[in-house]
């Protein structure tokens, strides 16, 4: 498998706060570095609270747009550039977005969870005098009270985000011990049709590991197979294996592949991501085809049951020909009689 990154659909450019890079700059590396396509996700925290180093999450919708659409028609030949935004989600803020959303033509919408319960764990002050443990299980929960409020992102941005700065950060962090909480969330997103952002920042912080890690992306691969399953199984139980085959072949490779890949994938490129996003309509279109095939199967049947009835049986008499007899007729002979000419006779007369 390749470890050529193929398209970046989480960047940031001088119009977000924590970027001071512009917006051409970025379209032209990404050209050097020969992407198919990239998708702008500028910042978008709404109710952001005061921090330490006074940033401000604040975003000109307007002039970003315009920005965008004008280098987009600029380089349209050299690559493909999406309008995207990245929703800093809080319960409170629901309805800002769900009209946000009803206005804005955005591509591509990242749903991430920054602030919890008033403070952004990028920042030290959110671990003083707290478990790192109960710290990671509160974010976690948070994730779930955004999703109850609001599901209309298309992936769920980077699901461990907190883990990257962490006093320990993965150091006693596994799946298996937020396993409760995580798959959880997992269900929940699989639950509402969305997917999961594979964001390679992690291993810019040193974790060894994308965000989420692999752990949790095998996780939910498998939760979405058991839910194909699951709902394969109440259509009809035996005829399964024909039927889910290609559905779990689709999953599979959709997830498993996109494991492998943020094994190799080339460290120093840290801020480009990878999404994989897996649609519960596949479980639809397999109730389709399950239609179809059983449709086929009721046809096929009918037309076996058709061709085991005793169809009745004609008789039939050999007709001899009927014989005309023909005399044959001999020709008449007609007799001529040869004529013999006519002989006159003159007489030479002498003048007077």
């Amino acid at each position: 498998m390749s470890n050529q990154i193929l398209w970046d659909c989480h960047m940031h450019s001088s119009f977000s706060a924590d970027s001071d890079t512009s917006m051409e700059d970025m379209i032209r590396e990404a050209i050097c570095r020969g992407l198919t396509g990239i998708c702008f996700t500028e910042h978008l925290d709404p109710d952001y609270p005061p921090t330490p180093d006074n940033e401000i999450f604040e975003l000109d919708l307007d002039g970003y747009r315009k920005t965008l659409f004008r280098l987009r028609e600029k380089y349209q030949k050299e690559l493909q550039i999406h309008f995207g935004i990245e929703l800093g989600l809080q319960p409170h803020l629901h309805d800002y977005f769900h009209e946000l959303l009803a206005t804005m033509p955005f591509d591509f919408v990242i749903g991430s969870s920054h602030v919890v319960h008033g403070y952004d764990p990028y920042y030290k002050e959110y671990f003083k005098g707290r478990e790192e443990s109960a710290c990671y299980r509160e974010y976690f929960e948070s994730i779930l009270e955004n999703l109850h409020a609001f599901s209309e992102m298309d992936v769920y941005g980077h699901i461990d985000y907190i883990v990257r700065y962490g006093p320990n950060q993965n150091k006693y962090y596994t799946y298996e011990r937020y396993q409760d909480i995580l798959d959880e969330i997992l269900r929940t997103v699989i639950a509402r049709g969305r997917g999961i952002e594979l964001n390679t920042g992690g291993f810019h912080y040193g974790l060894g590991e994308p965000n989420p890690c692999r752990a949790v992306i095998r996780a939910i691969a498998n939760l979405v197979v058991r839910s194909s399953l699951s709902v394969l199984m109440r259509m009809d139980r035996k005829r399964l294996p024909m039927i889910s085959i290609r559905l779990l072949q689709y999953l599979q490779t959709a997830v498993l592949s996109t494991i492998l890949y943020s094994k190799t994938v080339n460290r120093n490129l840290s801020n480009y991501n990878f999404q994989i996003k897996i649609q519960k309509e596949e479980i639809h279109h397999a109730k389709k085809r399950l239609q179809k095939k059983r449709e086929a199967a009721k046809t096929s049947a009918f037309q076996a049951a058709a061709a085991k009835a005793e169809t009745p049986k004609i008789t039939t008499k050999k007709v001899q020909p009927i014989k005309v007899e023909t005399t044959k007729t001999e020709p008449v002979k007609v007799e001529t009689k040869k004529t013999e000419p006519i002989k006159v006779e003159t007489k030479k007369v002498e003048p007077d």
